[in-house]
């Protein structure tokens, strides 16, 4: 059996392996052996095929909720927001700028070093305890703009389960 993927060498310490809705995507230290990529990719196909399994399952579930078109993801998803913005907000210290609700294919949120905020629309979707915890984890980067020690403390200060909360996001779609 062939596995399809697609490659990008990064500055990353370790080989990562991203099971997508829109194809495999394999990043890699710059340098690394491409027979060393394929041995990691056969070794982890069981895994992959799971991963992949999983994620026909979640779309087709996304399917059944009904024929949800984008405007009233986007509505659904801006009138919660908002709650919980003013809510978190006020509990993180911290005040924003710009928000936005689109389409993101590749993450649930983003935020810029100008306090601008972007949530993927179909946010709306998730159960409301992996809502806040994007809210959450937006908002601290007002103040940290890094994953590092300082970030997850201040993600743990507002969500001390936030840790079982982000591996519980890693099963639902980006789509």
């Amino acid at each position: 059996m062939e596995i399809v993927y697609t490659l990008k060498f990064c500055h990353r310490k370790n080989i990562r392996v991203s099971v997508l809705s829109s194809g495999l995507f394999v990043d890699a230290p710059v340098g690394t052996k491409y027979s060393a990529i394929d041995i990691l990719i056969k070794n982890k196909a069981n895994w992959i095929l799971k991963k992949q399994k999983e994620l026909k399952e979640k779309l087709e579930d996304y399917d059944s909720v009904g024929d949800i078109n984008d405007k009233q993801l986007v509505l659904n998803t801006k009138r919660i927001l908002k709650e919980k913005l003013t809510f978190y907000s006020q509990l993180c210290c911290v005040s924003y700028n710009r928000v936005s609700v689109k389409k993101l294919s590749s993450r649930w949120g983003s935020c810029s070093s100008l306090g601008n905020l972007n949530f993927n629309q179909r946010l709306c979707l998730l159960p409301a305890d992996l809502f806040d915890y994007v809210v959450v984890h937006e908002l601290c980067h007002l103040k940290e703009l890094n994953h590092g020690r300082v970030f997850w403390r201040l993600v743990e200060s507002v969500l001390p389960d936030w840790k079982k909360r982000r591996e519980r996001l890693k099963r639902y779609s980006l789509i």
